[in-house]
């Protein structure tokens, strides 16, 4: 399967790898992360899941760390481990979230593939402390998979006589779960513009992973990578927004239009100097080749003068003979 790579500004010139319709979204993410941070560089105009896997290896294998023995002993067994990972991930990466923080999710194997990278996994799902019996249900019950079991037995539980607490658990599982279906929350918003850093991560909403950036503002963008967009130089990032109400920028977090009109603008300076360019050289080849036709004629006129020079000195020769002298004998 091959993914279309584009070009955009962002701390200069990029290029990021774009989501196909059920594409491999952790591999993607983790890649265009690396990208941005300036550790991953991708050529040409397509890839491939195998590209990716094979520059994710080689990153990995040219960039030991450093550390004691023991540090790199560990090390190596976990780059052993990712390696074998980095193929599967084109099948997607199974998460489970936590509702306590939006860094906290169930420790996988999988997630090593992150840690190895120095890249932190972000969720925004979080459940409001100030919301108190909803907060400790969830954090009795820890997490998703175990909420959506304990929400999906209520309508068993509530045949059942002797159901009592578990059902009063289904039962508010089951809200939070209807409450908050876009898997994003203000308490999460809140908590990841205060714990992110400023680097590029990766954000898990939705069963989707995409790139996620947090600007010197406090503001949440997460990375455009759908293959609509990949003509669109001006749409780069996308603001992570509770009420739906997201905006597109570009790499320098221009507003969509308003990048749109910059980037014509540019577009069209580039033309009028490529243009001037042409003409000025056009005009040059011009004087040039005067120059050099002027040279062959004043060449030309020499010669002829030469020639003609030459005719007339050897006809004056013929017509006034020198005289001879005369021998006595």
């Amino acid at each position: 399967m091959g993914f279309q790579i584009k070009q955009i500004n962002y701390q200069g010139s990029k290029s990021i790898v774009l989501q196909n319709e059920n594409g491999p979204c952790p591999l993607i993410a983790l890649v265009n992360c690396l990208v941005l941070r300036g550790n991953l560089e991708l050529k040409g105009g397509e890839t491939t899941v195998q590209d990716l896997v094979t520059l994710l290896a080689d990153y990995l294998l040219n960039h030991p760390p450093n550390g004691s023995e023991e540090y790199l002993a560990n090390y190596h067994k976990q780059l052993d481990d990712v390696l074998l990972l980095l193929p599967s991930l084109e099948h997607g990466m199974d998460v489970n979230v936590y509702f306590d923080r939006p860094d906290h999710f169930e420790s996988t194997p999988q997630l090593s593939v992150f840690d190895i990278f120095r890249i932190d996994l972000y969720h925004g799902w979080v459940c409001d402390p100030n919301d108190t019996e909803t907060f400790m249900v969830l954090n009795k019950l820890q997490n998703y998979n175990k909420i959506v079991e304990q929400a999906t037995m209520t309508d068993i539980m509530s045949q059942s006589p002797t159901s009592g607490m578990n059902m009063v658990y289904g039962v508010i599982c089951k809200q939070f779960l209807q409450d908050t279906a876009s898997q994003l929350t203000q308490t999460g918003l809140e908590m990841l513009s205060t714990t992110m850093n400023t680097l590029p991560q990766v954000f898990f909403r939705n069963n989707h992973f995409s790139t996620i950036l947090k600007t010197e503002d406090g503001r949440l963008w997460t990375l455009v990578t759908d293959l609509g967009y990949l003509s669109e130089a001006a749409a780069v990032w996308e603001s992570v927004d509770l009420l739906g109400n997201s905006e597109i920028v570009s790499g320098e977090f221009m507003p969509f239009l308003d990048a749109v009109h910059h980037y014509e603008q540019e577009k069209q300076v580039i033309e009028d100097e490529d243009r001037a360019l042409a003409l000025q050289l056009q005009e040059n080849e011009e004087r040039l080749a005067q120059e050099c036709q002027l040279r062959e004629q004043e060449h030309q006129l020499r010669e002829q003068q030469r020639k003609e020079a030459m005719k007339e000195r050897q006809s004056t020769e013929t017509s006034f003979p020198g005289e001879k002298k005369c021998l006595i004998q």
